[in-house]
């Protein structure tokens, strides 16, 4: 029997959705939409793509990085395009598990290191999240209530890396402690695979590829609301939406950001005098983009291999192809 607590969950996020998408389209003008689809630059939207793409392989490089190089540069790139799929179709961003069984399967990586990794990565995500947050409280919104908010969370980030490398020996006793071997061991693995990181080499070259990738992906916002999509907006106008998207795509409400993302584009655009149906015309066109691309690339990657989406999955290992 599901407990009560989950379907309390699933029922407010399906109501907020709901509510999201009846905001998205009230209102829509179907004809005008289409239209606002057709004057749509296809130069610009090609090239919004290719810097996604980039975007993309950026992350591959920083995942190489953070794994010491320890992971092969192809199965780094690889992973991203997979994980990146995966998220278009499971909710809560768990397309990242994905990373796991993927780099197990065909590359014999093992899990400790792959989970450690990306918690070593979503840190820097956080950081760059709350760096976000801060900038848009103060220079955009004006609202000291998020800056506060941001400021907390960055400073958690930053005292747990530095009592991670301070108090390597009180973590020890800590994971001496935990009842269970199997996890004691694996939390152990953990830990060791993390020391390796923690130096302010790698602190900066990550936090460098960090910024380089959300840059790329501030450009691709650049490119395809205000050249192909023909939007007279400012700089700072798009710094706006970029941080409304970025702040949305981190919500895990929905697959791929469906609903939740368009709702952000549709709300930044129209306070900046852009109609509804053009806005929402952008919208969809860029929840394509940054769901498509990396979904092609998955697909070839996949058939390559000649496994199935769900056969991602299995804990036996595949035999390469020949």
């Amino acid at each position: 029997m599901i407990p009560l607590k989950d379907i309390l969950i699933k029922v407010v996020k399906l109501l907020l959705l709901v509510g999201i998408l009846y905001y998205i389209f009230h209102g829509i003008d179907m004809q005008t939409l289409w239209h606002s689809l057709e004057a749509l630059s296809l130069p610009f939207v090609i090239l919004a793509a290719f810097l996604y793409f980039s975007h993309l392989a950026l992350f591959g490089a920083r995942w190489y990085y953070i794994t010491n190089h320890e992971c092969p540069p192809r199965a780094s790139f690889e992973v991203v395009f997979v994980a990146f799929f995966v998220n278009t179709f499971i909710p809560a961003k768990m397309g990242e598990v994905s990373r796991v069984f993927y780099l197990r399967k065909f590359y014999d990586y093992p899990t400790h290191k792959t989970l450690s990794s990306i918690f070593y990565e979503k840190l820097f995500d956080m950081m760059f999240l709350s760096f976000l947050l801060i900038l848009a409280a103060y220079v955009f919104f004006e609202d000291s209530s998020v800056s506060w908010m941001a400021v907390g969370i960055l400073g958690s980030v930053i005292l747990f890396l530095i009592a991670f490398a301070r108090y390597e020996e009180a973590v020890w006793r800590v994971l001496h402690k935990v009842p269970h071997k199997s996890i004691r061991v694996f939390l152990k693995k953990m830990f060791k695979a993390l020391r390796k990181k923690n130096t302010l080499k790698d602190f900066l070259v990550t936090t460098g590829l960090t910024f380089l990738i959300r840059l790329v992906n501030f450009f691709v916002v650049v490119a395809l609301f205000r050249y192909a999509a023909h939007m007279p907006l400012s700089m700072e106008q798009l710094a706006v939406l970029f941080v409304a998207t970025t702040v949305a795509d981190f919500l895990p409400l929905a697959p791929g950001g469906t609903g939740v993302l368009h709702a952000a584009v549709v709300f930044v655009l129209t306070k900046y005098g852009i109609d509804k149906d053009t806005a929402l015309a952008s919208a969809i066109v860029y929840h394509l983009l940054i769901n498509m691309t990396p979904a092609l690339v998955a697909l070839v990657i996949l058939s390559q291999k000649r496994i199935t989406f769900s056969s991602l999955m299995e804990k036996k290992p595949t035999p390469q192809p020949s």
